[in-house]
């Protein structure tokens, strides 16, 4: 962001597409007293295509678990950042080894605003494997013969809000 200086973190953390692992560095700044971490990685899509939401939300979990941070809400926006209460809720939150570094999110709950319901996106289905989730998972996104990061982000989602009460009318 303009007038914030990104600082290296010499830290890195690895997220997996598919069969594929994509190294990110990690920059954190501040503002307001309150850290912000950013993930770099010139060779994955921007965060507005599937791939890129895949990394942004699974990257979000690797950050976390690499920093040793615990979160109790996690808010995620729209379609690209529906796969994060999946994630939460399908890969990171139940851990049953207690030094499993999974475990920081056993209490953590998620929330998922939706701006714009008429702007979903994901991949076709034969790309599932993408996604690094069990096929028991599959149902949860399945729309029209594709798979919908919003929708799964809906299913698994603690707490779903909107933008206005006007917008929920609607």
């Amino acid at each position: 962001p303009e007038g914030y200086v990104l600082e290296d973190t010499h830290k890195a953390i690895a997220v997996h597409i598919g069969n594929k692992q994509f190294n990110a560095s990690v920059k954190k700044t501040q503002f307001d007293g309150t850290v912000i971490y950013f993930l770099e990685n010139e060779h994955v899509g921007p965060i507005l295509t599937p791939e890129g939401a895949i990394f942004l939300a699974r990257g979000t979990f690797e950050l976390l678990k690499s920093l040793g941070i615990s979160q109790d809400i996690i808010h995620a926006n729209d379609w690209h950042g529906g796969l994060i209460p999946t994630y939460l809720k399908t890969l990171y939150q139940y851990a049953p080894d207690l030094n499993d570094p999974n475990r920081l999110f056993t209490h953590t709950k998620t929330v998922l605003t939706i701006h714009n319901l008429s702007i979903i996106s994901g991949l076709p289905i034969d790309e599932f494997y993408k996604l690094g989730l069990e096929r028991l998972h599959f149902g949860g996104m399945e729309w029209f013969g594709s798979l919908n990061f919003m929708k799964a982000g809906l299913y698994h989602a603690d707490i779903i809000t909107v933008v206005s009460e006007r917008y929920a009318e609607e």
